[in-house]
């Protein structure tokens, strides 16, 4: 973590496997200090210390940040395959695949996303989620 008087600015999360380090994510704190990139400033400093703890790659997780963009020489795009090997799963299947497209169908709609946070929101309010009344 990168502080600036004792509070936390910006923050990784890295997992050691091995000879490698996986970046799994990154935060800064939005506000006045975030003009000053503390993001990559932090990023910089994961990356000498990587180096000089001899990791052999640096693996920045998932995702299409614009920083990964900036410094990456290769990407690797993720897919996800769903297949029935007997046919009591062509069922599940189906269903998987259509849950899949509905996500997909949702996310892309800002409109009905919204509407989907605002009812699970109400929905947890009036189940009486523990979470109940954490804004998104």
């Amino acid at each position: 973590a990168m502080h600036l008087d004792a509070k936390p600015i910006a923050i990784s999360f890295l997992i050691e496997p091995d000879r490698h380090l996986i970046l799994y994510q990154m935060a800064y704190l939005h506000g006045p200090t975030s003009r000053s990139s503390p993001g990559k400033i932090l990023l910089d400093y994961v990356i000498e210390m990587g180096i000089a703890d001899r990791h052999s790659l640096l693996d920045l997780s998932v995702g299409d940040d614009l920083y990964k963009r900036e410094i990456c020489d290769r990407t690797m795009e993720l897919t996800n395959s769903i297949k029935a090997h007997a046919p009591a799963g062509v069922g599940v299947v189906a269903r998987g695949r259509a849950a899949t497209a509905l996500k997909a169908a949702i996310k892309s709609n800002a409109v009905v996303l919204n509407a989907v946070h605002k009812v699970n929101a109400l929905r947890r309010i009036v189940l009486g989620s523990p979470s109940a009344g954490a804004g998104r």
